[in-house]
C-alpha cells in the first residue's frame, strides 16, 4: 500500500481497553502508515465515536475540536475513586443509594453548570506537564475551572444494584467523570464511572465501523470506501464551484475573485468576513477560506493529486 494515497475521515467505534493513540496507530498501519490524527481523546476504558483523520484530512482537525459531544455513562454509587472511574484506588465507600426522585432533581441543577474543574487524572497540562503524570507522582497542583455547557442530561435507568445509567449532550471539554461526581454531590452521595461510551460527535453521521471490522478488510478499495471525503465535515458551509483557470492560483495560495454570477447564487448576507467557505473544482475539494466581498482568501489548500 506504500504507493496508495489515502485522504479522508474515518468514523471509528473505539473499543474499551486500548488508548486513543494506540487505536490511531493501528488504523495508520492499515492505511499504509499514512499521516493520521484524531479529535476528542477517549480514556482507555471508554468506547465509542472517535473521528480519525487520514492523510491531508489532518489539516481539518481543528474545525471539529469545538463540536458538542454525546455520551452514555454508568455510575456506581458504592464508592468514590481517585480517578473518578474503575481504574483508581478507593477513596471512600458508602451504602447510600440515592432515590430516583433525588437523582432527577439533581440533574435539573447540574444542567445549569457553567464551569467545571477537570479531574486530576486527565491529560490537561499543568506547567507543561500532564496532570495525570503529576497525580501519579504525588505532586500537589491545582486545575482551574473551565467553561462548559450542558445541553441535555437525563437518567436512562436505575436499579437496586447501586448502578444508574445517564445520557448527556455537552460542550467540548466536558469531563464525564467530573460531571458524575457533581451529580453525586447534589445527591449527597459518592460515585465513580464504571462505563463510558461516546454516542455522538457534533452533526457527524453516527454510523461507525468497529476496529475489528476495519482490520478484517483485505482490499484497498474496501478501506477507501470507509473514508469520508475531507470536506464531509463541512456539511453546512457554503460550497463554491470555481473555473479551471482559478485552480492553479488557488493551489499556490493566491486569492481568487469569484464571479458575480456565482455570488448571486449565495445569500449576500452570508458573504461576511469570518465565515468559512469551501471551494471546489468539478466537485473535487480544493480549499477552505474566507470570502471578503468578491474575493476568496484561502486558509487551507488541498492538492489531492499529490
Amino acid at each position: 500500500m506504500k504507493n496508495c494515497v489515502f485522504n479522508g475521515w474515518l468514523f471509528l467505534d473505539k473499543p474499551a481497553g486500548p488508548s486513543s493513540n494506540k487505536v490511531l496507530q493501528t488504523v495508520r498501519k492499515l492505511y499504509g502508515f499514512s499521516k493520521g490524527g484524531f479529535v476528542g481523546t477517549l480514556d482507555p476504558n471508554a468506547s465509542g465515536f472517535l473521528p480519525i483523520a487520514i492523510g491531508k484530512a489532518t489539516k481539518t482537525i481543528k474545525y471539529l475540536e469545538n463540536c458538542e459531544k454525546e455520551y452514555e455513562f454508568r455510575v456506581d454509587w458504592s464508592k468514590k475513586t481517585s480517578t473518578g472511574d474503575s481504574e483508581g484506588h478507593t477513596i471512600s465507600k458508602s451504602d447510600l443509594f440515592p432515590l430516583e426522585t433525588k437523582i432527577r432533581n439533581s440533574l435539573k441543577i447540574i444542567k445549569g453548570l457553567k464551569t467545571q474543574i477537570p479531574p486530576s487524572y486527565s491529560a490537561i497540562k499543568v506547567n507543561g506537564k500532564r496532570a495525570y503524570k503529576l497525580a501519579r507522582e504525588g505532586i500537589s497542583f491545582k486545575i482551574h475551572a473551565r467553561p462548559i455547557k450542558i445541553y441535555d442530561l437525563k437518567m436512562i435507568s436505575t436499579n437496586q444494584s447501586n448502578l444508574t445509567d445517564f445520557y448527556v449532550r455537552c460542550s467540548s471539554g466536558t469531563y464525564i467523570r467530573s460531571l458524575a461526581e457533581s451529580i453525586a454531590d447534589e445527591c449527597n452521595a459518592i460515585c465513580h464511572v464504571t462505563e463510558l461510551r461516546r454516542t455522538g460527535f457534533g452533526k457527524l453521521n453516527k454510523k461507525l465501523i468497529s476496529l475489528d471490522s476495519l482490520s478484517s478488510l483485505m482490499h484497498i478499495d474496501s478501506l477507501i470506501e470507509e473514508l469520508k471525503p475531507i470536506d464531509y465535515i463541512f456539511d453546512k458551509e457554503i460550497k463554491i464551484e470555481i473555473d479551471y483557470n482559478d485552480v492553479k492560483l488557488l493551489l499556490n495560495g493566491v486569492k481568487i475573485s469569484i464571479k458575480k454570477s456565482i455570488l448571486d447564487k449565495i445569500n449576500a448576507k452570508q458573504s461576511i468576513t469570518g465565515k468559512i467557505f469551501i471551494v471546489s473544482y468539478k466537485r473535487d475539494f480544493l480549499a477552505i477560506g474566507k470570502l471578503i466581498k468578491n474575493d476568496f482568501y484561502p486558509k487551507e489548500v488541498f492538492d489531492l493529486s499529490e
